[in-house]
């Protein structure tokens, strides 16, 4: 459904967004043969809130979200081979390993673009529960673009890498950037918020519930159709930029589309305030739930008691921190360094 779309000409936002992360690539690598290997973190992301403003001519949803990134992470190991091939491997054998999944598209698309193709093995450890609306494997997508171009030294422009980003699906031009980023059109046309102190969060998401993300747009348009609530950048911008100095939420409406649906997440949001959660909310389109917490401290003690109040065998929890935009691309690469 996704396609690609071409940056409008001067538009210094968008190249900004990439700048960074493309300039350091270049930084750690000396002209030569490519390394041995690179193992990289593909870190997690939660929305602090998501709000539909309508549908677009194009059949996507206009959405206004504010995207940050968790430290929940994948870990991808890029070691080059002799021939051409790409060679995908995974520890969670439901996904598919061909051409249907993000990293291998990615590499596709990227080598097609570099007018280069280089043969690599990919070995990816999935942690990041798939399904839950924590974007694991756009995610995946985006720090493949970036491990390549690093592993190596393929040369391309930043407005170039976006577009490839955005072709594989919304949320990917994100996780080229991470940090705090709010995100308008169909959540690809990012624009950079200030870092703020890292907050302690409490990831919960059932075990047995994925929502696939068409199903949820599709009952999101339903949804839009029957709604009366003035969806207007007026109240979208009370909500979000009166927040802009601190990791708060505002309002994330797939809530009103997927609780009726499935009454157990509204009960599991209710469950993380009741364990002390400041604020608790659902992200993206869900099956993941999660509360922001004063410190780690907190948020392990409302993780074992969460556990105690709930069947803790149908249920994953994390504990994390977000992580600020000026660490992000450092912890990418930690792995390897």
């Amino acid at each position: 459904m996704s396609t690609s779309r071409r940056p409008r000409s001067g538009s210094r936002t968008r190249r900004s967004t990439i700048k960074n992360p493309v300039n350091y690539l270049g930084r750690s690598r000396r002209a030569g043969s490519p390394a041995a290997f690179l193992t990289v973190h593909s870190f997690a992301k939660v929305n602090l809130g998501l709000k539909f403003v309508g549908q677009r001519a194009d059949g996507y949803h206009e959405l206004r979200t504010v995207f940050h990134s968790v430290d929940l992470s994948d870990r991808l190991t890029f070691t080059p081979r002799r021939d051409s091939s790409i060679v995908l491997k995974c520890s969670d054998v439901r996904l598919p390993l061909m051409a249907d999944n993000l990293v291998v598209a990615a590499a596709e698309l990227l080598y097609a673009a570099a007018g280069a193709r280089r043969g690599v093995d990919i070995m990816l450890e999935k942690r990041i529960p798939v399904g839950a609306g924590l974007g694991g494997g756009s995610s995946n997508a985006a720090i493949t673009l970036l491990a390549l171009c690093r592993l190596f030294r393929l040369e391309l422009h930043p407005a170039r890498l976006l577009e490839i980003a955005s072709s594989l699906g919304s949320d990917v031009p994100f996780f080229l950037l991470g940090g705090r980023v709010l995100g308008i059109g169909r959540g690809n046309e990012l624009f950079p918020l200030p870092d703020v102190k890292a907050a302690a969060i409490l990831l919960a998401v059932p075990k047995d519930l994925r929502i696939g993300t068409q199903d949820a747009y599709q009952r999101a348009s339903l949804w839009l159709t029957n709604s009366r609530q003035a969806n207007n950048m007026a109240r979208f911008g009370s909500a979000v930029f009166e927040k802009v100095s601190a990791l708060e939420l505002f309002a994330n409406d797939f809530e009103s589309v997927l609780f009726p649906e499935y009454p157990e997440l509204q009960h599991l949001k209710a469950a993380l305030l009741a364990v002390g959660a400041r604020s608790a909310q659902m992200t993206g389109s869900g099956s993941a739930v999660f509360g922001l917490f004063p410190s780690i401290s907190d948020a392990r003690r409302a993780e074992k008691e969460l556990r105690s109040r709930l069947s803790a065998s149908s249920l994953l929890t994390f504990v994390v921190r977000s992580i600020p935009r000026s660490q992000y691309l450092k912890r990418i690469f930690a792995a390897s360094e």
